[in-house]
């Protein structure tokens, strides 16, 4: 997993974190904001690519769920020849 990848995840982590702190909490505040920001861009990806999500190898539902989690990173992945990220050579 690439080193973008790991820190997406650990955002992701953070983010749900923030649910189970008090609303009175700054952090938990910015972190349920940036969550469901994040999930609804991570959504609009999804619809937008859809096409490529369909073709591309490893199954449409898996695909969907990869950019619902790592959005952009993972179509980066999907886009490149070979399924391989760019930067992995």
């Amino acid at each position: 997993m690439s080193a973008s990848k790991t820190l997406l995840l650990f955002v992701w982590l953070l983010c749900v974190v923030s649910f189970f702190l008090p609303a009175d909490f700054r952090a938990a505040s910015i972190g349920r904001s940036l969550f469901w920001l994040m999930l609804i861009l991570h959504a609009i990806e999804c619809v937008a690519f859809r096409s490529t999500l369909r073709v591309a190898p490893g199954g449409f539902s898996h695909n969907v769920m990869q950019t619902m989690v790592f959005g952009l990173f993972h179509l980066r992945e999907v886009r490149s020849p070979g399924g391989a990220p760019p930067d992995s050579e």
